[in-house]
């Protein structure tokens, strides 16, 4: 037989200070410092749900800090500092060197993958992010520098500039096959939907492989 012995280790309790945060906060602290396997791991994802806290309230220089965790007679205590800083009322985003894609389409894709946040938390990964939009649209060596952010305190805004160099924009070159000896090049070529001369894209790639696929399978192949 399975036997499990089983003993309950002490109640953890997060302890915040300088700042009180609303209870659906806490609330989703709780859970993210439960998704670590390890302190550090815990620690660091609670300073994530804050920090974004923060800069969804407009403190976009609020800091977190994690103490060492103590232990008295109920529980062991995990203490968060927390200073909110300046709360600024406006956040202006700009592009440089976007020629072949509007600033009006960067920004609405910053907004739909909610990276506006990630800028201040993680602003390589938006960078990256940007950079990869655009190689979805045949811009292959396109990059993104880290964004620039500049702080006014008197007026409460801040602004926040991405440099970009687009490069070339890529297209379809000649569509060769090579190994169909049971379908016809002209009627793979129909089946996969690329055309010479058009603007590369990842995805348009993706599809004519699965119409390709496709049109093997119909035909009795596997």
């Amino acid at each position: 037989f399975l036997r499990f012995n089983i003993t309950a280790g002490p109640r953890i309790v997060l302890d915040y200070h300088g700042f009180p945060l609303p209870r659906r906060i806490r609330k989703k602290a709780a859970e993210a410092w439960s998704d670590g396997r390890f302190d550090r791991k815990s620690n660091k994802n609670v300073l994530r749900v804050i920090r974004n806290y923060f800069i969804r309230k407009g403190y976009c220089r609020g800091k977190a800090v994690a103490g060492a965790p103590y232990k008295d007679q109920t529980a062991l205590h995990y203490p968060f500092t927390l200073d909110k800083g300046l709360k600024f009322g406006r956040i202006t985003i700009k592009f440089e060197g976007n020629q072949a894609v509007p600033g009006k389409l960067l920004k609405k894709y910053l907004h739909s993958n909610r990276l506006r946040e990630t800028i201040f938390v993680d602003p390589g990964k938006v960078s990256q992010e940007l950079a990869q939009y655009y190689k979805s649209m045949g811009f292959l060596s396109t990059s993104v520098d880290q964004p620039r952010i500049d702080y006014f305190p008197q007026s409460r805004r801040v602004g926040v500039t991405f440099s970009i160099d687009e490069g070339p924009r890529s297209v379809f070159g000649d569509i060769r096959f090579e190994g169909n000896r049971h379908i016809d090049s002209n009627a793979l070529n129909r089946e996969c939907g690329l055309k010479t001369g058009r603007f590369y894209s990842p995805l348009a790639v993706k599809e004519a492989v699965y119409n390709i696929s496709t049109a093997y399978r119909q035909s009795g192949f596997t």
